[in-house]
């Protein structure tokens, strides 16, 4: 649970961050279709 108002910037601060490169990351795959080839190969060898 968040109590003071430092931790509810720090939580929001953290969420826009994340958001921001998952944003980055979904563009660079979707460039890169090699890359995401291989991120799928790499996830079935790991089952």
């Amino acid at each position: 649970m968040l109590r003071t108002s430092s931790e509810m910037t720090t939580a929001i601060w953290h969420t826009r961050t994340c958001l921001f490169f998952l944003q980055r990351f979904a563009v660079f795959q979707a460039r890169s279709r090699p890359f995401k080839e291989y991120l799928l190969k790499k996830r079935d060898r790991a089952r």
